[in-house]
């Protein structure tokens, strides 16, 4: 018996895409699923549309439930999930045929804590590849430093591979009482936990995971109490992490800049005073483990210290950036 695989994916006004999404899902070249749909309480017709696909596969399961985050959302079908495996898509994503078979045939032959492919960026009109040979896919075995190194931003790959929880699969036992809680990067902060308990990762090269980029996604807002929330995320992610000195110093490192990030990007808007209070309040909280944490190296440190003191610098780093990326474009 092919081993079953529980796919969750959290619905909130997504109706426009939920079909596409769904579907995608349903024709994986790996049919042993359990496809768990959770209503978010939309207003939209998102619930009526998991309603119509539930009556026609009866490995799709709904559940509905009053507005209350992703992060509930995805907690529910943790609950409820029976596969070995356990996967998150989201509803206005979409993955391409064979993104689990893949993932599961990487798990079952690289002895990893866990899998992972690569994504692409697309738009909605867009559609999958033709069918690839699986055999031939390229490999990367990652290390749990390795991975901690990806998700602050310290490895040679894309970051976002590290921190969002759709382009995986994990066995139960990682998944099974692990829950997501709500902060600025519910899936950062999940996968620090998993992380944690993973010693390896096999990643496959190939981009099997579509990203749908649209305008109301709420990543691609202007200044928002989410990114405000960032800090926050780091600092639990930090005392997490208590016991392991390198895994914290990537994390402070992080961290700092996120508060640089919050502080230059909430400017001129009504969350300004708010951030800076905030970042403050864990500067305060930090700032002697960030001095004497010599995991961080000496120059990085001071570094971090002065642009906390002295934010015109960082100012003046991005306005470098900029002038930089304009003057090679002419």
């Amino acid at each position: 018996m092919m081993d079953k695989i529980s796919v969750i994916v959290p619905i909130y006004n997504v109706e426009k895409y939920l079909s596409k999404c769904i579907e995608s899902i349903q024709n994986q070249t790996h049919q042993n699923l359990e496809i768990i749909l959770v209503d978010d309480g939309s207003p939209d017709g998102s619930g009526a549309i998991c309603d119509e696909y539930a009556r026609k596969d009866d490995r799709i399961h709904v559940i509905h439930q009053p507005n209350s985050g992703v992060e509930k959302a995805r907690n529910a079908a943790i609950d409820y999930f029976h596969g070995d495996y356990v996967t998150f898509i989201d509803g206005d994503d979409f993955i391409e045929p064979q993104m689990l078979e893949l993932l599961l045939k990487l798990h079952q032959e690289n002895n990893a804590s866990f899998s992972m492919v690569t994504y692409r960026k697309v738009y909605d009109s867009s559609s999958c590849f033709p069918l690839i040979d699986l055999s031939k896919v390229k490999t990367r075995i990652l290390s749990q430093d390795d991975m901690m190194k990806g998700l602050f931003s310290l490895s040679d790959m894309d970051p976002m591979l590290f921190r969002v929880v759709w382009n995986k699969l994990f066995p139960k036992d990682l998944v099974k009482g692990s829950y997501f809680i709500e902060t600025g990067s519910e899936d950062t902060e999940y996968n620090n936990r998993i992380y944690l308990k993973s010693s390896n990762v096999v990643c496959g090269m190939v981009p099997m995971y579509n990203y749908v980029q649209h305008s109301t996604s709420l990543t691609h807002d202007s200044f928002n109490k989410r990114k405000l929330d960032l800090i926050d995320s780091f600092y639990i992610m930090y005392n997490t992490l208590n016991g392991h000195k390198a895994y914290q110093a990537y994390c402070l490192d992080y961290m700092y800049k996120t508060i640089f990030y919050v502080r230059h990007y909430s400017k001129g808007t009504p969350f300004e005073q708010n951030a800076r209070k905030k970042s403050k309040y864990f500067k305060n909280l930090t700032f002697k483990n960030l001095i004497s944490n010599d995991a961080i190296p000496l120059y990085r440190r001071l570094g971090l210290a002065s642009l906390y003191y002295m934010p015109f610098l960082y100012d003046l780093i991005l306005w470098y950036g900029d002038w930089s990326a304009r003057r090679r474009r002419h």
